[in-house]
């Protein structure tokens, strides 16, 4: 329930979280799976993936549309028999801070969380 009540405070932006993603593949499989799955519903810029955080994923879109279709037909979807959860990302992905030209190499950029930023600032966050 409280889970639930911190996803509405996040806005819809560009970078989705997934979490439970079948973990028994490479990273390189399981990124392309992603890639594939995701890619139906517009132009993904990048997906991250790594193999210490399990399970967890982050899908970057173009735009904030292609991500919210994709969130609202995605979440639930079983992936290898396995349901995944889908939901915006907190923090601003490197690759929509690049193309915002507000990306520093310095990783603060990943830093900046979307439930702090003011709503014309949303437009354009995640993390990835």
């Amino acid at each position: 329930e409280q889970q639930h009540e911190q996803q509405q405070d996040i806005l819809p932006n560009h970078t989705l979280f997934v979490s439970y993603v079948y973990d028994k593949l490479s990273k390189a499989t399981t990124k392309h799976v992603l890639y594939a799955l995701f890619s139906q519903f517009g132009r993904v810029l990048d997906v991250v993936y790594s193999k210490t955080r399990r399970g967890r994923a982050w899908v970057v879109f173009e735009d904030v549309q292609m991500a919210t279709a994709a969130k609202l037909n995605l979440d639930g979807f079983e992936v290898y028999g396995k349901g995944i959860r889908v939901s915006y990302a907190r923090t601003k992905s490197d690759a929509v801070a690049k193309m915002e030209g507000s990306w520093k190499p310095d990783g603060r950029s990943r830093q900046v969380r979307y439930d702090e930023l003011g709503a014309g600032d949303a437009q354009g966050a995640d993390r990835a």
